[in-house]
């Protein structure tokens, strides 16, 4: 009985570590991404379409009028008009606060992902271990170099 509870003492423990190392590791990679500036196409896309339709009543499918916005960068507006709804706090808060944002729940629910394949495949990896596998994942990888 003592021997399990010293082991969920000590998973709580490599819990809290592995949330403040991914905490560090999400605030780091919005952080590069607030400093950078660099927009995405797609996410450009979004947002102009957002600033269309919300800030100046255009049409978020005409490219004539998105193209007049600095953001665009071509990627066309393909969804239907009751998304845009859902991009309307993307045009309130502004790029650089959404692309944080985005990369501070992305970093997060990677982590929590991992760490709970660890405990349902009883897979012998820490946290330290997990945030290096996920500092070397490519998709953060790849974001990293752009910023």
């Amino acid at each position: 009985m003592s021997q399990r509870v010293d082991q969920r003492a000590s998973e709580r423990e490599q819990d809290r570590l592995g949330a403040i190392l991914f905490g560090f590791l999400a605030i780091a990679h919005a952080a590069g991404r607030w400093w950078a500036g660099h927009v995405p196409a797609d996410f450009g896309g979004y947002l102009a379409a957002a600033q269309a339709h919300w800030a100046r009543g255009w049409s978020p499918y005409d490219v004539a009028a998105l193209e007049q916005l600095p953001i665009y960068q071509g990627y066309p507006f393909l969804y239907l008009p009751g998304t845009l709804w859902m991009l309307w706090p993307v045009e309130a808060l502004g790029p650089a606060v959404v692309l944080a944002l985005d990369a501070i729940l992305r970093v997060l629910a990677l982590g929590w992902c991992a760490r709970w394949l660890t405990r349902r495949f009883e897979l012998p990896i820490e946290w330290p271990q997990l945030g290096l596998l996920f500092a070397m994942f490519a998709p953060l990888g790849l974001s990293l170099i752009h910023i």
